[in-house]
């Protein structure tokens, strides 16, 4: 079974997350973790936030451009883009 920290180590490896990972991840967060897995998906939240991680549900769903305008780390659900 695949880990949060471990989906988190290699979307920041790959600087990508893949909508596998991002749907296992979200998977992952509707059961209890612990705080090192609380760590990891902020710092894959942020590293998405500053446009260093590039999202495929961004790149397929949204048709815009990484870095264009505010984009969130949708794995974490908690900030969302301004998209309609």
């Amino acid at each position: 079974m695949t880990s949060i920290r471990a989906l988190v180590q290699e979307a920041l490896q790959r600087r990508y997350l893949s909508l596998e990972a991002e749907a296992r991840l979200r998977q992952l967060m509707r059961q209890p973790y612990d705080r090192e897995d609380f760590r990891a998906i902020m710092q894959l939240q942020e590293e998405c936030l500053a446009g260093r991680i590039l999202q495929q549900s961004r790149e397929e769903h949204h048709g815009v451009p990484q870095g264009a305008d505010e984009v969130s780390c949708s794995a974490t659900g908690s900030a969302t883009a301004p998209y309609p």
